[in-house]
Order: C-alpha cells, then sequence, then structure tokens
C-alpha cells in the first residue's frame, strides 16, 4: 500500500517542507530568503477551522415537550462525552480533539479516525496522521494499514494490552508499529506488528477475527480533486495545494534580490 501512495508521499513532504519553512533557496556563500507566509497561513488556517465548536443536535423522533426534553438530554450527554474526551486527551499529553483534527486536515487535505468502544464499554474518536494512515477502497474501506514510529515503550504498553510480552531495556528505543486491519465477508481481521524489538516484524497483537461489517476507521481526503485514481492523489485539500508554486516562486524571487542588493 505503501508503493501504491507513493504520489501522495511526496506531496506530504513537500507541504511539510513549506510549514517547516525550509529554505530550497540556500548555497554556499549566497544570500537567501523564506517568508513566513505559508507557517502564519498554516496556523490561522487550523484556529479558524478549531475555534467553533459544531453543533450537535439529536434527533430522537417526535414532536412535543417530553421529546424536546429526551433531546435535549441526549445533546448535553454527547457534549459531556466530548469534554470528557478532551480531558482524557489533556492528561496524556494531547491536543483537544478538534485542533488534532484540523491540524492534519489543514496540513495534509485528509483525514484519519479510529473510533470504537473501550474495555468499560465507553466510546472513543481517536484522530490519526493521515502520512501513516494508508487505506484501500473497494465498497467501502476493505484494507487499512497504519504504521508509524514511537517508542518500545509504548510498543510494550500495546503488546501488554493484548497479553503479549516484547523484550528490551531501552524505553526510548524507536520502533516502527503497523496496526493492520482487513474487511472480508462481513468479518474483519486485525493485527498489530512491530520493528526494531527484535528480527522481522514481531506480533504485539496476535491475528484475530472480529464481528463486524465495516473496520472501524473513517479515511478520506477533503476538498481538492473528487477524483480517486493514483495521478490525483496529489490534488488533496491541504491549505499548501493551491499555494504552493507561489510560496516557492515568492521566496525565489525575494532570495534574487537579496543577492542583486
Amino acid at each position: 500500500l505503501k508503493q501504491y501512495w507513493s504520489a501522495r508521499e511526496r506531496a506530504f513532504a513537500r507541504w511539510r517542507a513549506l510549514q517547516h519553512m525550509q529554505d530550497e533557496n540556500a548555497g554556499p556563500g549566497l544570500e537567501s530568503m523564506v517568508t513566513n507566509d505559508a507557517r502564519t497561513m498554516f496556523n490561522m488556517a487550523v484556529f479558524l477551522s478549531s475555534s467553533i465548536p459544531p453543533k450537535r443536535t439529536v434527533n430522537i423522533g417526535g414532536q412535543g415537550t417530553r421529546q424536546e426534553r429526551k433531546a435535549g438530554q441526549s445533546e448535553r450527554a454527547v457534549e459531556s462525552w466530548w469534554a470528557a474526551q478532551d480531558e482524557l486527551r489533556l492528561r496524556s499529553g494531547l491536543e483537544p480533539f478538534r485542533e488534532e483534527l484540523a491540524y492534519w486536515l489543514c496540513l495534509y487535505g485528509g483525514y484519519a479516525v479510529m473510533y470504537g468502544m473501550d474495555t468499560k464499554g465507553v466510546p472513543f474518536a481517536k484522530p490519526l496522521n493521515p502520512a501513516y494512515a494508508y487505506p484501500q477502497y473497494a465498497e467501502g474501506l476493505q484494507r487499512f494499514i497504519y504504521s508509524y514510529p514511537t517508542t518500545l515503550a509504548e510498543a510494550r504498553l500495546i503488546a501488554n494490552k493484548y497479553g503479549m510480552e516484547i523484550k528490551g531495556r531501552d524505553d526510548l528505543q524507536k520502533v516502527e508499529v503497523a496496526e493492520w486491519w482487513h474487511r472480508d465477508d462481513g468479518y474483519c481481521h486485525h493485527a498489530i506488528v512491530a520493528s526494531g524489538v527484535g528480527r522481522g516484524w514481531v506480533f504485539l497483537a496476535e491475528p484475530e477475527e472480529i464481528a463486524v461489517e465495516n473496520i472501524p476507521v473513517l479515511c478520506g481526503p477533503v476538498a481538492g480533486s473528487p477524483s480517486r485514481t493514483p495521478d490525483a492523489q496529489e490534488e488533496a485539500g491541504s491549505v499548501y495545494y493551491e499555494n504552493e508554486r507561489v510560496y516557492k516562486d515568492f521566496n525565489r524571487w525575494l532570495s534574487f534580490l537579496m543577492r542583486l542588493s
């Protein structure tokens, strides 16, 4: 799947370079300049996208005071759940859900959110980094791999959650974790593996078959081209897609002017 999404990977790398204000015109003994327009515009886009809470309306059917009261209770319960989710994220050193989702939407023009219920039966929604998400579609999400770098300490926590053990003493050792989902005939197959903790890939969660019809991930692009063919992968809705050449040309001309002066 990584090979299939290679065009998207190249676009993501270019957009990250713009966000990080990477100087592409620097040279030995030469003046160059990078404006901060690309970064400040990105920060403003994230702020505008996440500053206003979404309006959540629960329709329980029917009319009248009793139905309105039930709908109000349900809506307040949803608001409380979102507040609880953000509190849990704050304790884990994470940004609020809306801010992280807006960040990925503006940077990559796409989203990936894993959802489900924890062991206590409480629903959860977890934004994922779209740069590490590799979907395959066939009448819905057919296969999904989330492959990301992390530490040995986090990989060990994942393994312990599924009753597995991994070796290693350096908790800060870099490892690669890949969570794999595949939908097949009314079931979803799931496994988690890691590399860098032994020879080859080792299981953090052994393969299992889950009786659910859909992979519990929402993943896709926003805005940009409606085409989903490989040649359109770079036309996602990132704030940098339309302005990429403008920023680069402006930085190049400013660098030329500095050298002439």
